[in-house]
């Protein structure tokens, strides 16, 4: 067994998977109103009205569209003030990571007109204490593990900072999970977030809060991660299987993260998504193989029985594996056409140490160790090439 001997696993949200999971999902409701938070395109794609309608049982569904990619603390206080009045029993979180993270956000929101947002975020007030408003999340995208989680992560443009919202009442009430409705989403936005489900399941692996839980949900998130990723450009439309294979390593994957949290590639791209708009999946993920060999050095062979699990027979067959999707989902690509070259990246190597994330990796690492980190993705990206010349 790996991690600590004393070790405690805790998750509170009832799980509902397979198509239309969500139908008839608000006979536990009547009479009440409920804001049905989601973004532009689902509207304007006709995802949410199927889903209002089919959900029953309430008196009144609302349905607001504001949320936008990387929530931002103001953007989040102004629909906060604007929908207050409503006086709203319920948030469905119809969307990606960053439609269920507002709505947690919100539930805190809603439920107490005085708490403040600022404060909880930049200053570390307390989440108060009484409690949110119940989320029911519904992703609509394979990869953030959001709806598991007692994390909200909220930007601050003008900073440049991520914050994270971190408590047990923000926790959803329950998640349904329907591979359908993940049918449609664009190539490179599902390679990003499924980027992101393959890193928080190996970051929950090289993680120092890791425990026998954690480490078996992770290491079945890597596995259908690393089968399922590759066909998300391999067709225009993956099947169902493979999709519910991928929201399925989500799932498992965010299951790991709600105890671990997440480690250094996660805080090495936080800088890059401030900076640069880099994906939160895509920062995280082409980082892997060069953090998977840092962390091996360490690895008190958890890692190298994560790898036989998984199917890859050792560590070094891991890093193959990996560098493999990489270059199936045209990682290197995606980073040119986001403007990523070696340059940038070393430029934000001293931001990359956030200690929130980079406290939790199963190995200590130092700047020094991110330059090199940065560099050793030149082996395997072309684009980070340039690193070398740094030495």
């Amino acid at each position: 067994m790996s991690g600590p001997d004393t070790w405690s696993f805790f998750n509170p949200v009832a799980l509902r998977f397979g198509a239309e999971c969500w139908r008839g999902a608000g006979r536990d409701v009547a009479e009440k109103k409920l804001l049905l938070l989601t973004s532009a395109g689902l509207v304007r794609r006709g995802t949410a009205a199927r889903v209002r309608a089919g959900w029953g049982g309430a008196a009144e569904i609302v349905v607001c569209d504001r949320v936008t990619p990387n929530p931002e603390i103001t953007a989040l206080e102004s629909l906060a003030r604007d929908l207050r009045p409503a006086g709203f029993d319920r948030v469905i979180a119809l969307g990606g990571g960053s439609v269920v993270d507002s709505a947690k956000v919100l539930a805190v929101l809603l439920a107490d007109h005085a708490a403040d947002l600022g404060k909880i975020l930049r200053d570390g007030a307390p989440v108060p204490a009484g409690a949110a408003l119940p989320v029911d999340a519904v992703p609509t995208i394979a990869g953030t593990g959001s709806e598991v989680t007692p994390f909200a992560t909220v930007w601050d443009t003008g900073t440049r900072k991520k914050h994270s919202l971190s408590s047990p009442r923000v926790f959803p009430r329950v998640a349904y999970l329907d591979p359908e409705l993940t049918a449609g989403v664009p190539p490179d936005l599902a390679v990003a977030t499924g980027l992101d489900a393959l890193s928080q399941a190996l970051e929950s692996i090289w993680n120092v809060w890791a425990n026998p839980i954690t480490l078996d949900l992770a290491t079945r998130g890597v596995r259908l991660a690393l089968a399922a990723l590759p066909t998300l450009v391999a067709s225009q439309r993956p099947d169902a299987a493979s999709r519910g294979e991928l929201l399925f390593a989500s799932l498992l994957a965010g299951l790991a993260i709600s105890h671990t949290r997440t480690a250094l590639g996660h805080s090495i791209s936080y800088p890059l998504t401030a900076h640069y708009g880099l994906p939160h999946g895509l920062a995280c993920g082409f980082t892997l193989p060069a953090v998977l060999d840092f962390n091996a050095a360490a690895d008190d062979g958890r890692i190298a029985r994560a790898a036989v699990a998984v199917g890859c027979g050792s560590i070094a067959g891991l890093r193959r594996s990996l560098v493999a999707v990489l270059h199936a989902v045209g990682t290197d690509d995606l980073l040119r056409r986001h403007g990523i070259d070696g340059e940038k990246l070393t430029r934000l190597v001293p931001e990359m140490i956030y200690p929130g994330r980079a406290d939790n990796n199963l190995r200590p690492a130092t700047p020094d160790d991110v330059r090199a980190i940065m560099q050793a993705t030149g082996d395997y990206l072309p684009a980070c090439q340039t690193l070398v010349s740094h030495g």
